[in-house]
């Protein structure tokens, strides 16, 4: 009984959502008045008047248009409902997970690993949005793909602070390898700063060229990995700029460009 009565609810919401359109109900309204055509002294009066009676077809075919318009209209709205309420739940569930955004690597330094005359250093300044939920950023990683063919494994070093000759010192602070590995990145932020890494086997010369590809990638607290590829296009150690989030580059003695301290 209760399921009849649910079905009985129903279809009075439906029938009372057709009815409520004007082009339904105008439709009703001639639907009536093709039925009262019928009654015998109707007929009678509209067989004396023949340009009344030329109508009936017509009035019959609008009347059957009105309808099937109204139980459209019915369809229509509960379409874009149905449509809007996915939506919603889709736009819900995507900011229920982190979604990270970064499209370029800002900056970029090459330079001789101190000690290691068989390696290279790479410093690179990016910056991460947050387009999500609130995740911690982990698991950066390098691969540099020379001219060559050969990739290089980048090994994450670090250093409390990276010293450049003549221009300035970069905090660790900064360093992106801990700013937001325990602290998750809030919904629509943005974290700026700088990693470093030690390119084994392989000297500056041979990663400075034009077409050596740079690939950074990083995780989310789900696992999911992002990348980021950059071409080298040259060395861009001259150019040492400061970038909005991190701490101001401090002023430094002279010093072996890639020293850490």
């Amino acid at each position: 009984m209760g399921e009849i009565a649910t079905w009985g609810q129903e279809l009075w919401m439906w029938l009372g959502a057709v009815f409520s359109a004007t082009v339904e109900q105008v439709g009703i309204v001639l639907t009536l008045l093709a039925l009262v055509e019928k009654i015998p002294r109707v007929r009678h009066f509209l067989s004396e008047k023949p340009i009344l009676d030329r109508f009936v077809p017509l009035i019959w075919v609008v009347a059957i248009s009105c309808m099937l318009y109204g139980f459209f209209i019915v369809w229509r709205n509960q379409y874009e409902a149905a449509q809007t309420a996915e939506r919603r739940r889709a736009e819900a569930e995507d900011r229920s997970k982190p979604k990270f955004l970064t499209d370029k690597l800002d900056q970029w330094a090459i330079g001789d690993m101190p000690g290691d005359s068989n390696s290279t250093s790479l410093v690179i300044w990016m910056h991460i949005a947050n387009d999500g939920a609130p995740s911690i950023i982990n698991r950066f990683e390098l691969t540099v793909e020379l001219p060559d063919g050969r990739k290089i494994i980048g090994e994450r070093f670090y250093g409390k602070k990276l010293i450049f000759p003549g221009k300035g010192e970069l905090d660790e602070q900064d360093c992106l390898f801990n700013k937001n590995a325990s602290t998750p990145l809030t919904t629509g932020a943005l974290v700026q700063g700088w990693i470093f890494f030690k390119l084994p086997g392989v000297t500056r010369d041979e990663v400075n060229k034009p077409t050596s590809l740079m690939t950074v990638s990083f995780g989310d607290i789900t696992g999911t990995i992002y990348a980021v590829n950059q071409t080298v296009r040259g060395d861009e150690s001259g150019r040492f700029n400061y970038f909005p989030g991190m701490t101001p580059p401090k002023p430094a003695e002279p010093k072996r460009w890639g020293g850490t301290n």
